[in-house]
């Protein structure tokens, strides 16, 4: 495959990492070892992990950009959204973003994992506390998950991503 759109008129399964800036997003992409199968857009590089292309998409209220941004997550078959647990004072802008995602229509059909990433922080949120603070009772038309995890200190997550991905 030559570039990103090739994929997608591939039917390539696609997928979307993302959160605010400093969540983790990187250290987890990284941490997963993906693939060598290594491509570049024009802004955003792409890996391939368990048979899917991920796209790793940084949030920080980028409203002038978002439907460029909508490239790399229509038509998604998971988005992995990834929230900073010892970020207490940006959990509302985080539900924000997610909220935003959610009612977008391209990703409508996607599977969405909320990592809480960073649980081994002092006075971090617990699951249920993240789950309650992003008002994700409210989705019981959507396929969600949330795991809460250490990325740099904990390697059990993997496993649990993969699970996700391959179910």
């Amino acid at each position: 495959m030559g570039n990103w759109a090739t994929s997608w008129l591939q039917g390539e399964r696609r997928g979307v990492i993302t959160g605010l800036d400093g969540a983790g997003k990187s250290t987890l992409v990284l941490s997963l070892q993906m693939e060598q199968d290594l491509m570049y857009s024009p802004q955003w590089p792409s890996y391939k992990y368990c048979g899917c292309r991920w796209y790793e998409v940084t949030l920080r209220g980028q409203e002038r950009i978002r439907p460029l941004l909508r490239m790399y997550w229509t038509g998604a078959s998971y988005l992995i959204f990834v929230v900073d647990l010892s970020d207490r004072e940006r959990i509302l802008k985080a539900k924000y973003e997610l909220h935003l995602l959610l009612a977008d229509e391209g990703l409508s059909d996607a599977r969405i994992l909320i990592v809480g990433n960073k649980n081994d922080v002092d006075n971090c949120m617990s699951g249920s506390e993240l789950i309650d603070k992003l008002d994700l009772h409210e989705y019981t038309n959507r396929n969600w998950e949330v795991i809460e995890c250490s990325v740099t200190k904990q390697s059990s997550w993997k496993q649990q991503i993969d699970d996700f991905i391959l179910a």
